[in-house]
């Protein structure tokens, strides 16, 4: 190789290792941004720290008191401890009046609605089984209901 050959790569060589070197400072700048950032939040939450652990030690024997209700509830959950059963309610079957009176109050309730339309969870407490619309076709035959939207968002009218 002679030396005009070595001067013709220089200036090729020069600015490549100067588009490295440019990238370097960058990812120092980010890699320094990074760390000021990491250490702000490190900052915030050893105050959140401090500042609950006062709170924890204003709390004294309440706390503690606490912390030995959640063991024994822990224990009774694991099975250390007994669980005691609840009791259990007596089924009552409903006539079919009585379904048919609830169905009427639906109903009440879904005209009540008007143009904002009833949801499910507003005849919640009727034990409605399976769709509300069917449950009233058959309990309340006269009733034309109408349906719109699925799943959440299903509202009922009266057509």
């Amino acid at each position: 190789m002679s030396l005009g050959e070595y001067s013709a790569d220089m200036p090729k060589k020069s600015s490549l290792m100067d588009k490295v070197h440019k990238l370097q400072r960058a990812a120092q700048k980010n890699i320094s941004d990074i760390k000021e950032i990491v250490h702000e939040q490190i900052e915030h939450h050893s105050s959140e720290i401090d500042r609950l652990k006062e709170m924890l030690e204003g709390l004294g024997s309440a706390a503690t008191g606490a912390l030995k209700r959640g063991r024994k509830r822990m224990k009774a959950w694991m099975g250390s401890a007994p669980a005691k059963a609840g009791k259990k309610k007596k089924r009552i079957r409903r006539s079919l009046d009585d379904i048919k009176k609830d169905a009427k109050e639906v109903i009440a309730i879904i005209k009540s609605k008007g143009s904002q339309g009833a949801a499910a969870r507003d005849f919640k407490k009727f034990k409605i089984i399976g769709s509300p619309k069917q449950w009233l076709k058959t309990y309340a035959p006269d009733a034309k209901i109408k349906v719109v939207g699925d799943k959440q968002k299903t509202r009922y009218f009266i057509a």
